[in-house]
């Protein structure tokens, strides 16, 4: 996976588009930070929410948004931990989400 030029791209490790997906190119519509791949979905993390996406697709499956909230991933692949926190006071107590 290469994130790059506004889109996450998937690639073989010699930097061609891998075959056989529906696409190998999603376009990502935010500024997006750490990307996670579980169980067939790509996690695509950003300040204030997550995209879930189907591998090899560009299907979006799942979206949480909210701005009062910044969202951080901490470690994938196993276990996925994301971080999340008042987007108004940094240094206020954080919350931590775990994805087997």
């Amino acid at each position: 996976m290469v994130l790059m030029d506004g889109s996450l791209k998937l690639v073989t490790l010699e930097g061609t588009p891998v075959r056989g997906l529906r696409t190998s190119e999603i376009p990502m519509t935010e500024a997006v930070e750490a990307v996670a791949l579980v169980k067939g979905q790509l996690q695509a993390f950003w300040k204030h929410g997550v995209q879930v996406w189907a591998l090899g697709s560009d299907q979006l499956l799942q979206e949480l948004r909210d701005p009062t909230l910044t969202f951080r991933l901490l470690g994938s692949p196993r276990p996925v931990v994301v971080e999340t926190r008042p987007a108004d006071d940094p240094t206020a107590p954080s919350n931590l989400y775990i994805q087997e």
